[in-house]
């Protein structure tokens, strides 16, 4: 049953594709909720908000590239 185990296989790694796709629209929603506070906390004129904001914005940013890289790998 040699085709079963590659079908198997190949639907494991389907899945796999998917949930790190999933993450990665996940953190790229937390990127955009992060923006918008720092947008928010700017029409306040808290800076330093801001700012904390933005560094939160970039690590979201990095986490969903790397989510991408990983479903992309699992090709």
């Amino acid at each position: 049953m040699a085709g079963d185990d590659e079908h198997e296989h190949d639907e494991q790694i389907k899945r796999r594709r998917r949930a790190h796709q999933r993450a990665a629209t996940t953190h790229e929603r937390a990127a955009r909720t992060e923006r918008e506070a720092a947008d928010t906390s700017e029409v306040f004129d808290d800076a330093q908000a801001a700012e904390h904001h933005r560094e939160a914005a970039r690590r979201q940013e990095g986490d969903a590239d790397e989510e991408r890289h990983k479903a992309d790998e699992e090709r």
